[in-house]
């Protein structure tokens, strides 16, 4: 896997005795890159399993791990590393495609759990809409059923205020229109 991969690094910064000697820093400079360029593919081997798509999210963590192992490689050299910078990541085809694909799978899950969430608050605004509507019908008959109680009453409190003296009367007509 790390045989293909190609990186671009920026030289590193040092502070030493070595850089008054410029083919020396340049040598140093040079034994540099070629750790880095071993040490590099494998962090990113390290977690490609699982994180292959956030490599280049990583960049810093990358950054800082190249760090500290160059710093130990470094030690004996009389040579402090102050900075590294990982420019590019550049994976070889399959292992692009792999991740690509990845990638792909996971906006894939996210569309589809957004789109089942969706459908879900579709079915409770239709659940809640129904509700309130069958509360609407309820209430209305509840209305009308106080309304009609409301008039039964208002009758019998007329027909006992004004046809009480006359009850004997209308018994006699309701008597006279039987027999007839």
């Amino acid at each position: 896997m790390n045989a293909g991969m190609k990186i671009s690094i920026s030289r590193t910064k040092a502070n030493s005795a070595v850089e008054r000697t410029a083919s020396a820093c340049s040598a140093k400079t040079m034994a540099l890159v070629r750790p880095s360029k071993v040490s590099v593919p494998t962090k990113i081997g390290t977690n490609a399993a699982e994180n292959a798509p956030s490599a280049n999210s990583e960049r810093n963590k990358i950054n800082t791990e190249l760090l500290a192992t160059l710093s130990q490689e470094t030690q004996s050299w009389g040579m402090e590393i102050v900075r590294t910078e990982l420019k590019e990541i550049d994976p070889p085809k399959d292992v692009q495609e792999t991740m690509n694909k990845v990638v792909k799978a996971e906006n894939e899950k996210i569309a589809a759990l957004d789109f089942a969430n969706a459908l879900e608050r579709q079915a409770d605004g239709e659940k809640r809409a129904e509700i309130k509507k069958a509360e609407g019908i309820k209430q209305a008959k509840i209305l009308a059923a106080e309304g009609e109680a409301e008039a039964i009453r208002l009758v019998n409190e007329a027909a006992n205020t004004y046809f009480v003296g006359n009850a004997q009367l209308l018994r006699k007509l309701e008597a006279l229109e039987k027999s007839l």
